[in-house]
């Protein structure tokens, strides 16, 4: 066999892959050199990724690759199974488009008079539930714990005596009594257990602002360890909405900086679409800032988009939180106005402090008054899918975990995926004392993806 392949779309490839629109017609060439594979990009539209660790690489240059390395071309994702010399064996390839993928593991969580009530999803025909005592002060002091933390980290970035291990060792302890205490030991032992990489949480409104994606089991943290989203149980409530038109490709929109205060922001949400228009066969996207953004065509555009990435200032309310808005130059859309879509989009990703922050749902109000911030705003909508930051975060932070979302995203990653290779993605640019990673929560399925949204 000859030591050069070849990856495309054209026929002519010695690996075709007509069917995948996000393929090059030339877009890898693999060659055998010194006793190992390299791969290199072809000045691909899409470029090509190398996953290590669950983390994806962009191919820059001529890279090696190991056995069993996989490759994201396009949609299409390549494993190597071999490393032996091109003369004595053939290089194959599997090909799958779309890989099967375990169901997501279902954890429903209640609270039910002082009591948290557990139950994960079973191979059996019959689910236990498992209870453990909820004491209220404990948590709740254990969330202005992580406030403060979250607050002093975004000030300091790791730059004071201790730096990263010290921002770390005081998130593992809080991410510790989220596991042992607000979960009940056969939960915690079955979860440690857990194979699966999808997880679901399912939660009573009452349980919102804990940080479940802290939750640390003594060796990982739940949002790095699984593709984690959370869903709100609603008892009898229902969003009635008009069926959304289905685009090819999807409509992106990109609302940066609308109030003309964060330069920055501007500036790295233009460059974010820039390198968006490498992926124009997978997603339309219109970006818009500035003062164009105006209340009542910022709605109609968002009822007319499938995906909506909004960048820039964002205030929580905490004494009337329906009023927690978007900032805009000449006005703001409230947590009220969001409720009213008729067609929500696919996907919101409000990448601005405090888009995720909800004050508590108080039991006694009835279903349909209880947005309680912006994502309650949305979930009352009815929104498939919704990602924001429940504190603070830096720009350029910001911008890692953007870029790296919508990249995965856009290469037919499932949306819980790319939020935790995201997380990834900032640890590895800006440290683990960087809090953007822990800052956002995903509310939707974990499964989904941009093609079935």
């Amino acid at each position: 066999m000859k030591d050069r392949v070849t990856v495309g779309r054209a026929p002519d490839n010695d690996v075709p892959l007509p069917d995948d629109s996000t393929v090059s017609a030339h877009h890898a060439l693999l060659s055998w050199s010194n006793g190992a594979w390299f791969v290199e990009d072809m000045q691909s539209k899409n470029g090509i990724w190398i996953e290590v660790g669950g983390i994806g690489h962009r191919v820059a240059g001529k890279v090696r690759i190991d056995v069993g390395a996989t490759l994201s071309v396009g949609r299409t994702r390549l494993a190597l199974n071999t490393t032996a010399q091109p003369e004595a064996e053939t290089v194959s390839f599997d090909d799958t488009p779309a890989l099967e993928r375990r169901p997501a593991v279902l954890l429903q969580v209640a609270l039910e008079d002082n009591r948290i009530r557990v139950q994960m999803s079973s191979s059996r025909a019959y689910g236990t539930r498992y209870t453990a005592p909820y004491r209220g002060e404990d948590v709740q002091q254990t969330l202005d714990e992580c406030a403060r933390l979250m607050a002093s980290a975004n000030l300091d970035r790791g730059e004071s005596e201790g730096g990263q291990g010290a921002f770390s060792a005081k998130l593992r302890h809080i991410g510790t009594y989220l596991f042992e205490h607000m979960l009940p030991r056969r939960i915690q032992e079955r979860l440690i257990e857990e194979d699966a990489d999808d997880l679901l949480l399912l939660h009573d409104p009452a349980l919102l602002a804990v940080p479940w994606e802290l939750a640390y089991t003594g060796n990982e943290f739940f949002c790095l360890r699984w593709n984690l989203a959370r869903q709100v149980a609603l008892d009898e409530y229902s969003a009635y909405l008009k069926p959304r038109r289905r685009r090819r490709p999807p409509r992106l929109l990109i609302v940066a900086n609308p109030t003309e205060t964060l330069p920055e922001v501007q500036e790295q949400a233009e460059a974010l679409f820039e390198s968006l228009q490498n992926y124009r066969d997978t997603a339309d996207a219109v970006y818009l800032s500035g003062r164009r953004v105006e209340r009542l065509d910022l709605l109609r555009r968002i009822e007319e988009s499938d995906l909506v990435y909004f960048v820039g200032h964002a205030e929580h309310d905490a004494e009337n939180p329906e009023n927690s808005a978007w900032l805009l130059a000449n006005g703001r859309v409230t947590c009220g106005d969001f409720r009213q879509l008729r067609t929500p989009p696919a996907l919101v990703f409000a990448n601005g402090c405090e888009t995720s922050h909800e004050a508590d749902w108080p039991a006694d109000l009835p279903v349909q008054h209880r947005a309680c911030g912006l994502a309650s705003g949305f979930i009352l909508a009815g929104i498939e899918n919704y990602l924001g930051a429940v504190w603070p975060v830096a720009a350029r932070a910001g911008l890692t975990f953007a870029r790296a979302f919508f990249t995965h995203l856009l290469l037919a990653a499932p949306i819980a995926k790319a939020t935790r290779l995201a997380r990834r993605a900032v640890i590895e640019d800006h440290g683990e004392a960087e809090p953007a990673w822990a800052a956002y929560t995903l509310y939707g399925n974990p499964t989904r993806t941009l093609t079935c949204s």
